[in-house]
């Protein structure tokens, strides 16, 4: 059986942190990427990559194919995303009862981490976002380092936090949370931590760091809840298949030289008429295996996006014009506060909003529940004296 290597992408040039496990212990060390070229061919290479820069969350889709709920995804999260979906990565990761965790990156993001380990010869077996591989069993998880914190609450929500107002972020968490849990574990990486961390309403279980941050990731892949990135047009498979092509395409555009240039044309339109005709077909085949209910297809994506919107949508526009009615009130006089994004689905209203501070927030949820609201707030992050939360609003009390 193979060693696992695991390493943390560098930061502006920094040596890179790496873990390398096998059946004799475990080592660890700073390398420059470059120098673990050689003992990676011998290893399964993890590599771990910013948990802020890859969106972590569940989808529902009407089916279970891979390779369908690759091509649905973007669909089916678009509503989520500030980024053109075209712009975008989309990775799936295992099973959540019935969803699938998700992965979406930057496709340029992605490909310069690539580029990075290719220029230092270091080839991965799997790319994954560190959120995603912090443990997750009956507890939550909670990763301190010293210039960040990631907290993960369930296979697909996990929080990155900066340095400051960890206990105060946890503690909203918590409140938030329709089923927070009893216990908290702690992985404090931190040279200066004294030990002292209190999470209100959460008994602190500390888990010994000797590995670092590192040690902690990679005991979460254990439990299989984590996205591996390198999918699609960026699996192993197909860079091989592309590395392949490159030669085939040169030693077919030396030969097409000694060919009439009547001939060629007269082929490439002939071979791009097939693959019009094969890509309308997938796309068709796709439609009726996805919505086998289907009886009749005229326009197959506009016909998938119509159904996905349907899936996704819940109660009615009186349901929607009673909730902003209810809580537009009470956001209007909250001192500060700017709605940055507003979705309505399954009788659910999301709102993006940003607010001076952590106080405001809560003394909002506050109003807002008083009010007859079930609030949620989904995520929460403080940034350059200001905070960013995402909230959910139903009718109804909680």
């Amino acid at each position: 059986m193979k060693p696992n290597l695991y390493i943390r992408l560098p930061i502006d040039g920094a040596p890179v942190a790496w873990l390398r496990v096998d059946d004799s212990g475990t080592q660890a060390g700073h390398s420059p990427l470059a120098d673990l070229a050689v003992p990676a061919r011998q290893c399964q290479v993890t590599i771990f990559v910013p948990g802020t820069d890859v969106f972590i969350a569940e989808a529902h889709l009407p089916t279970r194919r891979h390779a369908r709920i690759l091509q649905a995804l973007p669909y089916a999260l678009e509503d989520q995303l500030a980024d053109d979906i075209e712009r975008l990565h989309f990775a799936v990761g295992p099973r959540q009862g019935d969803g699938v965790l998700a992965g979406v990156v930057d496709r340029e993001r992605l490909r310069a981490w690539l580029a990075q380990l290719e220029d230092a010869g270091v080839v991965p077996d799997r790319l994954v976002p560190e959120g995603s591989a912090l443990p997750l069993a009956d507890s939550w998880s909670l990763l301190l380092e010293p210039h960040q914190a990631l907290l993960r609450t369930g296979p697909g929500q996990v929080l990155a936090f900066d340095g400051e107002q960890i206990a105060e972020l946890v503690g909203m968490a918590v409140a938030a949370s329709e089923s927070p849990p009893k216990e908290l574990r702690l992985f404090d990486c931190r040279e200066s931590s004294d030990g002292g961390f209190v999470a209100a309403g959460l008994t602190v279980a500390a888990s010994p760091c000797p590995w670092g941050a590192l040690g902690a990731l990679a005991e979460g892949m254990r439990d299989g809840n984590f996205i591996d990135l390198l999918q699609g047009e960026f699996s192993r498979h197909e860079a091989a298949s592309r590395q392949w092509r490159r030669w085939r395409v040169a030693a077919a555009l030396t030969g097409a030289l000694l060919l009439l240039q009547a001939g060629l044309g007269i082929e490439h339109r002939w071979r791009l008429q097939q693959e019009d005709a094969q890509l309308a077909a997938s796309i068709d085949s796709l439609y009726r295996e996805t919505f086998p209910d289907a009886t009749r297809v005229v326009n197959a994506r506009v016909q998938m996006e119509q159904q996905l919107e349907r899936l996704r949508s819940g109660a009615g526009g009186d349901a929607f014009a009673a909730l902003l009615t209810d809580s537009g009130p009470l956001l209007k006089q909250t001192p500060a506060l700017q709605i940055k994004g507003l979705r309505y689905r399954d009788g659910q209203l999301e709102l993006d909003l940003t607010l001076a501070n952590l106080q405001g927030l809560d003394r909002l949820k506050q109003q807002l529940s008083d009010s007859g609201l079930r609030v949620e707030i989904v995520s929460a992050s403080a940034r350059d004296n200001r905070v960013e939360s995402r909230i959910t609003l139903q009718g109804g009390r909680a």
